[in-house]
């Protein structure tokens, strides 16, 4: 879920087929949410529509957990850091991105 700082208020829920997420990271512009779930896996969405748009693999022996999950601050990577493991996905532009 995404709440708004001041008031507390839900903004907007995220669904995806996983059961639990360890990591979390907002791009700088505030239009996609990237989460790690506990199945080796970061999932993506779109915040405005609320629409998962990728589901990326980490690795099988590597659990988001294990690790912090982050934007570039141009916003153009995904990057996961684990023990002694990185991942760097190029993000996966939104419908309307050039």
């Amino acid at each position: 879920m995404l709440w708004e700082w001041e008031t507390g208020k839900k903004i907007a829920e995220f669904h995806s087929s996983a059961d639990s997420y360890w990591s979390v990271a907002l791009s700088p512009d505030g239009r996609r949410i990237a989460a790690g779930t506990g199945e080796s896996t970061v999932v993506l969405w779109d915040v405005a529509s609320h629409q998962e748009v990728a589901s990326l693999t980490v690795a099988a022996q590597i659990f988001p957990v294990e690790g912090h999950l982050r934007f570039s601050p141009d916003g153009t990577a995904l990057i996961f850091g684990g023990p002694d493991y990185w991942k760097i996905w190029t993000a996966p532009k939104l419908p309307g991105q050039g």
